[in-house]
C-alpha cells in the first residue's frame, strides 16, 4: 500500500505568510481584470470569428472527411429522414393542424440549425413534448369548431354523442377566432425570440438549474400526456379533449365511456402497425451488427398502412379517419398574429424553457460520448432563429428527439450533413411525393407517435435506483411528474421549478451535523456515529455539511450548543454523589448572564446518577465555576476546545458571520476556546470584513490536523 508522510510545521493563517507571500499583484484584482478582459475583446473582436462563431458550419465543414464518411452520412441522413417525416405528421396532429404540416417543420427548422448549431449528432425536427404544450394551448383559444375543421373528420356509428356533434356543426354560426395554425406560429415565433434573447445575453448557464431528474420526470409526464391524447385515434373514437387541470384523467374516462363506439377497422389497422414497429425494433436489435443502418421502422409502417388503406378504401369503407388532402410545394408565408402575444407570453416561455433544456440534456450526453463540447448560448441562438424564421413558414415548435439521435448515431451519423441530407428527402416529399400520403390512416401516426416515447416511458425504470441514491431527487422527481399529469405540461414546469427551487432551499436549511473524530496514524477526520475515530477528550470537532448563511444560521448554533450540551451532561454523569450535591448548589447561586445570541431553551432536564437527581438548567450553557471547588473542574466544556470544521463553507453571510461571533463568545464565557479550520479565502475575507472577528484573527487554521494538533 502506498502512504504518505508530511513532516513540516503547524501553520496558522498568521504563521502561513511566513512561509508563503500572499500575491497582491495588480492583475488580480478584478477591476483590472474587467478591463485587460475588455480591452482584448475588442482588440481581437473581428466579423469573421463571430460569424465562424454564429455559424459553427463554417468551421465543421471544412473538417469532414468526405472520403471517409460521407456515404455513412448519406444512408444516415436518409433514415432520419424517414424516421421525421412520419413524426413530424403524427407531431401535427397533436396541435391540430393538418398532418403535411409536419413536412415543413422537417424542413425550414432544420436548416437553420444545419447552419447554428454546435451539436453534430443532433437531429431537428417534430418535438412531442412541445407539440403537447402548443395543442393545449390551441384547445384553449380555439374555437371547437374550428378543431373539428382540422382534426378527425370520422365517419363513426350513429351514436347520441356523435349525432349531438354533428347538430351543433350545422346549426353553429360561422366560428371566430384564431385558428390553430395561427396559435401554433405565433408560439413558436415567441418561444424564438425569448430563446434568441437569452442567447444574446449568454444565459445559457440556465441550464444548469433544470436537474436531471427534473427533466426526466418532466418528459415522461408530457409523454402519457401524448399518449393519452392519441389513444382515441387508435380506437377510432373522437370526443373533444378537455381543458386542464385534470384533462388526463378526464380523457380516460371519455375514452372508456366511447369504448362501445370504437371502429374495430381503425383497431384491426393499429394493431397491424403496431406489430410491424415491434417486430422490427426486435430485428434491429437481434442483428444490428450485421445492418448497415437501422431499418427506418416509422416509416416503413407509413407506407404499409398507406397502401393498404388505398386499396382496401378504408376512409370509404370502413370509416377510418385518413390524412385527406396534401397540399404539395413551398407553402406561402403566413405572419403570426400579434393579438395573441399578450395570451401566449407565459405558454412561450415555458415551451422556451423546454426546448432549450432537453437540447442541452440530449446535446451534453450525446457530445461526452463522442468527445467533443457543445456551446449551451450558441444553442439558445440556433434554436431560437430556427424556431422564429421557420413560423412564417407554417411551422410548429420545433426540437431534438431521443429517437431520432439514437437512430443517427446508430446509424454511424458523424455530423449535420445527416440533417442535410434528411432536408434533401423531406423537400422531395413536399415538392411532389406528399400527395401520396392523402390515404395514411391517422391511426398510423398515432401508432407511429406513440411508440416513439418508449425511451420516455423506460424512465419509469430509474425510479427505483433513484430512490436509492437520493431521496431528494427522487423526491424532485415524483412531484415534477405528478404535477406534469393533473395540471398539464406548462403548468406543471412552473411548479416544478418552484418546488425543485424550494428543496435546494430545505437541503441548505437543514444540512447534516457531525461530530468527528480523527483516524489514529493518519490526518482524516470522519463521523464518529459511522466510524471508529479516536475521539480527544480535550478537543469538540463539529462539521455542518453545507454554506452557513441566513437560512440555518439559527439552526447551526442551536445544534452545536446541544452537542455541547451533551458533553455537560457526560461530565456530570461520571461526578459521585457529593460533588454532584456540591455543584447543584454552587450552580444554583450564579445567575445566567446575557452572553447575546444564545439559543432560548426553556424546558430542564434532570440527569440520574448513582441515585442522585440532578436538574440541570438548559436555557444556556451555564457559567463557568469557581476554579477553588474541585469538584467543578473539568464539568461541561471548560478547558476544552471546539474546532468548527469550515471546509464545507462555500460562502458565509452576514448572519452566518454573526452566529460564529456568538458560538466564540459564549463557548469564552465557559472557558472554553473556538478554532475555525479549513476556511476558503472568500469565507476568510467575509468573517473579518464583517467586524465580529477584529480581535480574533488567530483562530484561523488552514486545515483541521492543523487546528488539531496545535492543542497538543
Amino acid at each position: 500500500m502506498k502512504t504518505v508522510q508530511i513532516n513540516r510545521p503547524v501553520y496558522n493563517d498568521q504563521t502561513i505568510q511566513t512561509f508563503v507571500k500572499p500575491n497582491n499583484d495588480l492583475r488580480l484584482r478584478w477591476q483590472y481584470r474587467m478591463k485587460h478582459k475588455w480591452s482584448r475583446y475588442c482588440k481581437k473582436w473581428s466579423w469573421t470569428d463571430q460569424l465562424r462563431k454564429w455559424f459553427p458550419i463554417a468551421t465543421w465543414l471544412l473538417q469532414f472527411d468526405y472520403r471517409r464518411h460521407f456515404l455513412t452520412e448519406v444512408l444516415a441522413g436518409v433514415t432520419i429522414a424517414f424516421i421525421n417525416i412520419p413524426q413530424g405528421m403524427a407531431f401535427a396532429t397533436l396541435i391540430h393542424l393538418p398532418a403535411y404540416y409536419g413536412l415543413y417543420v422537417a424542413f425550414f427548422p432544420v436548416i437553420i440549425y444545419i447552419l447554428m448549431g454546435s451539436c453534430h449528432h443532433q437531429s431537428w425536427g417534430g418535438f412531442g413534448v412541445t407539440a403537447i404544450m402548443t395543442g393545449d394551448v390551441v384547445v384553449k383559444l380555439v374555437n371547437s369548431n374550428l378543431l373539428e375543421d382540422t382534426t378527425d373528420k370520422e365517419c363513426l356509428m350513429t351514436t347520441s354523442m356523435t349525432t349531438t356533434s354533428t347538430m351543433t356543426t350545422t346549426s353553429s354560426p360561422e366560428p371566430i377566432g384564431p385558428y390553430p395554425v395561427d396559435v401554433a406560429i405565433t408560439i413558436a415565433l415567441m418561444a424564438g425570440i425569448i430563446q434568441c434573447v437569452m442567447g444574446f445575453l449568454n444565459m445559457g448557464f440556465v441550464s444548469v438549474y433544470l436537474s436531471k431528474s427534473f427533466i426526466q420526470a418532466l418528459t415522461t409526464g408530457a409523454a402519457f400526456q401524448v399518449a393519452t391524447s392519441q389513444v382515441t385515434r387508435l380506437l377510432g373514437v373522437t370526443f373533444t379533449r378537455p381543458s386542464e387541470p385534470l384533462a388526463f384523467f378526464e380523457s380516460w374516462i371519455g375514452i372508456f365511456k366511447s369504448l362501445p363506439d370504437i371502429n374495430w377497422a381503425t383497431v384491426i389497422l393499429s394493431i397491424v402497425g403496431l406489430v410491424l414497429l415491434v417486430t422490427m425494433t426486435l430485428v434491429n436489435r437481434k442483428w444490428k451488427r450485421q445492418l448497415p443502418v437501422p431499418i427506418p421502422m416509422d416509416m416503413i409502417v407509413v407506407i404499409v398502412l398507406t397502401l393498404i388503406s388505398h386499396f382496401l378504401e378504408v376512409d370509404d369503407n370502413y370509416c377510418v379517419a385518413v390524412v385527406g388532402k396534401v397540399e404539395t410545394g413551398i407553402p406561402h408565408l403566413r405572419l403570426p398574429s400579434p393579438s395573441l402575444f399578450p395570451d401566449l407570453l407565459a405558454n412561450s416561455f415555458a415551451v422556451a424553457l423546454v426546448t432549450f433544456a432537453v437540447d442541452i440534456s440530449l446535446g451534453k450526453t450525446i457530445a461526452e460520448r463522442h468527445d467533443y463540447k457543445i456551446d449551451e448560448n450558441q444553442e439558445l441562438l440556433a434554436s431560437g432563429f430556427a424556431n422564429s424564421i421557420s413560423s412564417f413558414f407554417l411551422c410548429y415548435v420545433s426540437g431534438p428527439s431521443l429517437s431520432r439521435i439514437w437512430i443517427l448515431e446508430k446509424a454511424g451519423g458523424r455530423s449535420q450533413i445527416t440533417s442535410a441530407i434528411n432536408c434533401v428527402v423531406v423537400l422531395i416529399m413536399i415538392l411532389a411525393l406528399g400527395r401520396y400520403f392523402e390515404p395514411l390512416p391517422k391511426a398510423a401516426l398515432a401508432v407511429v407517435l406513440i411508440f416513439s416515447l418508449k425511451e420516455m416511458f423506460y424512465q419509469l425504470r430509474h425510479l427505483p435506483s433513484l430512490y436509492q441514491k437520493s431521496r431528494w431527487d427522487f423526491l424532485v422527481w415524483v412531484v415534477t411528474f405528478s404535477a406534469v399529469i393533473i395540471l398539464g405540461v406548462a403548468e406543471g414546469l412552473f411548479l416544478s421549478l418552484v418546488f425543485s427551487f424550494f428543496v435546494l432551499v430545505l437541503r441548505v436549511q437543514f444540512p447534516g451535523y457531525k461530530l468527528e473524530g480523527k483516524i489514529n496514524g493518519s490526518e482524516l477526520f470522519l463521523d464518529q456515529e459511522s466510524y471508529k475515530v479516536d475521539v480527544s477528550p480535550k478537543c469538540i470537532v463539529f462539521h455542518m455539511e453545507t454554506s452557513l448563511c441566513y437560512l440555518n444560521a439559527a439552526k447551526f448554533k442551536a445544534r452545536l450548543m446541544d452537542h455541547l450540551m451533551s458533553f455537560r451532561m457526560q461530565d456530570l454523569e461520571k461526578l459521585d454523589s457529593n460533588d454532584q450535591e456540591e455543584l447543584v448548589t454552587t450552580t444554583a447561586s450564579h445567575t445566567a448572564g446575557d452572553i447575546g445570541g444564545e439559543v432560548n431553551r426553556n424546558t430542564d432536564k434532570e440527569v440520574e446518577t448513582n441515585g442522585a437527581s440532578i436538574s440541570v438548567k438548559n436555557s444556556q450553557l451555564q457559567p463557568a465555576t469557581e476554579e477553588g471547588t474541585p469538584s467543578q473542574q473539568g464539568v461541561g466544556i471548560r478547558g476544552r476546545v471546539v474546532l468548527i470544521n469550515c471546509s464545507s463553507f462555500s460562502f458565509v453571510d452576514l448572519d452566518g458571520a454573526g452566529v460564529l461571533a456568538a458560538v466564540i463568545n459564549e463557548c469564552k464565557m465557559e472557558d472554553a476556546k473556538v478554532l475555525l479550520a479549513g476556511c476558503s479565502e472568500s469565507v476568510r475575507k467575509i468573517l473579518l470584513a464583517s467586524g465580529h472577528f477584529d480581535a480574533l484573527t488567530d483562530i484561523f487554521y488552514p486545515s483541521l490536523v492543523d487546528a488539531y494538533t496545535s492543542q497538543f
